[in-house]
């Protein structure tokens, strides 16, 4: 088997992802539904990361990953 699969209780873990695009919109709307609290790191975003930051549902951050944005998280 190529992939380990793991299973993380994320639930109220801060969470990163890197990515604004259609493949981190859905991880982060997978991590939503494990109750993860999330940053997104991207120059740009899909609008519906744009609607979940105004909805105060993830945090955002409009710029390229540095290497601080780990510092806290678990995934």
């Amino acid at each position: 088997m190529r992939y380990y699969p793991v299973y993380l209780d994320i639930e109220n873990q801060k969470c990163l992802v890197v990515g604004g695009g259609s493949v981190g919109t859905r991880k982060v709307m997978t991590l939503l539904s494990c109750g993860a609290s999330i940053t997104v790191v991207s120059p740009t975003v899909t609008d519906e990361l744009l609607g979940l930051a105004r909805k105060k549902a993830i945090a955002l951050k409009r710029r390229s990953y540095q290497t601080p944005d780990l510092e806290g998280v678990i995934l």
